[in-house]
Parts: C-alpha cells; structure tokens; sequence
C-alpha cells in the first residue's frame, strides 16, 4: 500500500511539472497589401474593418482633442536558392511564389 501511495505521488508531481503553460499573447498584424488600400478620409470604423484587426495602441491629444491610432504590420519575405549569377531567376514570376515564407520585422502604422 505505501508503494502504491508513493507511486502515485511520484506520478501526480511528475505530470503538474510537465504541463505547465506559458500564455503570452502577440499583438494581431495586417498585412502591406490591406495598408496600401487605405485612403484620406476613411473613419475609424472603416479602417479597421479593411485592416481586419482592432488597433494596438491608441492616444489622444488632449490640445487639440484629436486622436492618433496605431496599428502593427509585417511584410512577408521569402527565402530561395538560386545561382549567384543568375539575376533572372532572381526577379521572374517564379521567384516570387517559391521557397519559404518568413515574416519580416513588425512596423507601426
């Protein structure tokens, strides 16, 4: 009985050691090609309806009473393997949809 007792303890300290979780929580991105849609003009409500994401950051200037929003962005990038001299496989169609997809450092808009 006491191995028994001495076991389950020994498992039930081993399983609440591994299954701790770390939570973090990133802040939500758009991408280049929504920012590039955005026009003068264009209320709050519209812009984050085109960016697809609520806004990272928000301030008021108490002066003037205006409002300055700020929202994050990444630029997608790919990685490739071509020949050093070949500057065609470097800018053509091709180059544009192979190999693999990273994310560029985060921008504020």
């Amino acid at each position: 009985m006491r191995k028994l007792l001495l076991s389950i303890s020994l498992i039930a300290l081993m399983m609440s050691c591994s299954t701790q979780l770390i939570k973090t929580t990133a802040p939500f991105y758009t991408n280049i090609e929504r920012v590039a849609q955005l026009h003068n003009g264009m209320s709050l409500e519209q812009i984050i309806a085109n960016l697809g994401i609520e806004p990272f950051d928000v301030y008021h200037i108490q002066e003037d009473g205006s409002t300055v929003v700020i929202f994050n962005y990444r630029t997608k990038e790919r990685i490739y393997k071509h020949r050093a001299k070949d500057k065609e496989a470097r800018s053509n169609e091709a180059s544009q949809t192979v190999g693999n997809v990273y994310y560029q450092t985060p921008g504020k808009l």
